[in-house]
């Protein structure tokens, strides 16, 4: 599991021209939509201008469909960070903690892991509680609980955009809730809290996102 983010990202993180300028982002971005996606061309418009304009870039995977993509970043404030892609998915991080999606199957409506985060970022083991609000077949806001452990696990190697190597602390959060238990893992910029690569749970309708920072 710990080396699902490098597999899944393989293509582009391994390859010089996935970092090499606009022009290589957008047409990474073109080539990881699957052919019957339904790509709005404003949202697509938007992400190219905003990728040609320099702005930072994620590669981003839904694990269980193997689909990546570029996203590039739309707003940032207060450390919470909104992603787009050209078929309008959009991702919110919270210091790189998943926060909410839109546009995916089975969206996470918002979550709260600040206790989670503050361990993480830390590198300290222990446990803590993360919430999650979805919406029901009634379209409310339900919220679901979570208790996770979180468990540093050294320093280790890792293949960035580009395809160099570089070193991160990895840590585990394993999460048991009443009737999802999922693990979630970070790689963290060492003595930083800047997270380059992420396998995160969204839902249980879509799974876990895989995030890696491009620049």
């Amino acid at each position: 599991m710990k080396r699902a983010v490098v597999l899944l990202f393989a293509a582009c993180l391994g390859v010089t021209g996935c970092s090499s300028g606009d022009d290589a982002y957008i047409n990474l971005l073109r080539d990881a939509l699957p052919g019957d996606a339904a790509v709005d061309q404003g949202a697509a418009d938007r992400v190219n201008a905003l990728l040609a304009a320099g702005r930072p870039a994620l590669l981003a995977g839904v694990e269980s469909r193997e689909q990546v993509s570029v996203m590039a970043l739309l707003a940032q404030r207060d450390g919470l960070t909104t992603w787009i892609t050209p078929d309008d998915v959009s991702v919110s991080l919270q210091d790189g903690f998943l926060s909410a999606s839109r546009g995916l199957t089975f969206d996470l409506m918002s979550s709260d892991t600040s206790q989670v985060r503050a361990l993480v970022q830390s590198r300290r083991a222990g446990q803590a509680p993360r919430f999650h609000s979805y919406l029901d077949g009634e379209n409310q806001t339900v919220t679901r609980s979570y208790v996770c452990t979180v468990a540093p696990s050294g320093r280790v190697e890792i293949t960035v955009s580009g395809g160099a190597v570089r070193q991160a602390d990895l840590v585990a959060e394993t999460c048991v809730g009443f009737a999802e238990t999922f693990e979630n893992l970070y790689w963290l910029a060492p003595g930083q809290t800047t997270i380059l690569q992420s396998r995160q749970y969204l839902s249980a309708g879509t799974g876990a996102l895989q995030l890696a920072r491009l620049r």
